[in-house]
């Protein structure tokens, strides 16, 4: 795949994430409609809503993959370590969250699948991780933003 200048890649990328977050809240929230509406759905339609609903979560995840390996190889490297940071993280709280449950300290989540957790926890602790190794570098907070692919608005030079 052919480098483009970081402010093209990060301008495709939120141009095509945005709008599979905005589906993605648009399909959990008329899923769940859907199927409480519809007394004991089929197991077909069931699994029709949780495909559709997880396509945009999965498309996020490729999206920031493409967005990678669009930009140079500084840019690279600087996601590659926010993305190992807020993977770790977020391996580290699942692990912990897991053997708590597992030793009875907290009640497991029955109502609520917890590796849905994991996804938004990922992307959470990707962007924290990237503005904190911005400002470790000792740019300002404004400038660590304006950098992340994420924030709106933004067109980082």
């Amino acid at each position: 795949m052919a480098e483009v200048s970081f402010r093209d890649a990060a301008r495709r990328y939120r141009r095509l994430f945005w709008p599979a977050m905005i589906s993605y809240a648009v399909t959990c929230i008329g899923g769940a409609l859907l199927l409480k509406a519809i007394d004991h759905p089929a197991p077909w339609i069931t699994a029709g809503v949780a495909l559709v609903t997880a396509a945009p979560a999965v498309a996020s995840v490729w999206l920031l993959a493409r967005f990678v390996r669009e930009t140079d190889e500084y840019t690279r490297k600087i996601q590659t370590e926010a993305m190992l940071s807020g993977g770790a993280i977020t391996l580290s709280l699942a692990a912990v969250w897991g053997f708590l449950e597992l030793y009875g300290v907290i009640p497991p989540m029955v109502d609520f699948p917890v590796i849905l957790l994991a996804w938004t926890a990922f992307f959470f602790f990707y962007g924290a991780s990237f503005v904190v190794q911005q400002l470790r570098r000792g740019e300002t907070l404004r400038s660590a933003l304006k950098n992340d692919p994420l924030c709106l608005g933004q067109d980082a030079t």
